[in-house]
């Protein structure tokens, strides 16, 4: 990224958000722009209208090349106000996503952040649930569920291991004492925070 945070602040393409800076979409069309950015491409792979619940996958092209994003949203990780707009909002997060692949930018998206920057339902809850018997989940659940966290955290190259300590330091389960609903609640979060979870995940931020 070519470009210094205090260049992108001038421009107005820069929210300082809980300490941190985080660019704004507008910003990153402008910043694709100016490295010629050509093309996007959307699709929309997950769609649960009844939980207004929607994931996109997002293409950019252009002379820097190829790169691809994906973006959900649903009632746990937007405002209030963005609730009736939750299928543009998961389309707008997976084109930012793409679009700071295609620019290097190491900034997170302004637009990615909402709701709680925990999982869903915070320590407390987390720890119960863990407890609790798991109705209906069978081992097959809980093995897709920690494979599909896995993957996630491997897409993030998180050292292995490293996701269990940081629980084990919040006083959490680790994913071996996981249900298959708290694997899928913490493979959520990542999914969700992006870059804002794995910053917190490896100690780079504090939580």
């Amino acid at each position: 990224m070519a470009m210094t945070i205090e260049e992108m602040r001038q421009r107005k393409w820069i929210l300082d958000l809980k300490g941190k800076a985080f660019i704004t979409y507008k910003g990153l069309v402008m910043l694709a722009d100016e490295q010629g950015w050509s093309g996007t491409k959307t699709e929309l792979v997950f769609a649960d209208r009844e939980a207004n619940r929607f994931e996109f996958k997002a293409t950019v092209t252009g002379e820097a090349g190829t790169y691809e994003g994906h973006g959900d949203a649903d009632p746990s990780n937007v405002g209030r106000m963005i609730i009736p707009h939750m299928l543009r909002m998961a389309e707008t997060r997976a084109i930012a996503r793409a679009l700071r692949q295609y620019t290097r930018c190491e900034l997170t998206a302004a637009e990615e952040m909402g709701g709680n920057d925990e999982p869903q339902g915070g320590r407390r809850q987390q720890r119960a649930a863990a407890k609790a018997p798991a109705q209906g989940e069978s081992p097959k659940d809980i093995a897709d569920a920690r494979r599909a966290l896995n993957t996630i955290l491997e897409d993030y190259k998180v050292p292995a291991g490293k996701f269990d300590q940081w629980l084990r330091s919040k006083n959490r389960p680790t994913t071996d004492k996981q249900t298959a609903e708290g694997l899928r609640q913490m493979a959520h979060w990542l999914n969700t925070k992006g870059d804002v979870a794995i910053d917190v995940v490896m100690g780079r931020l504090p939580k």
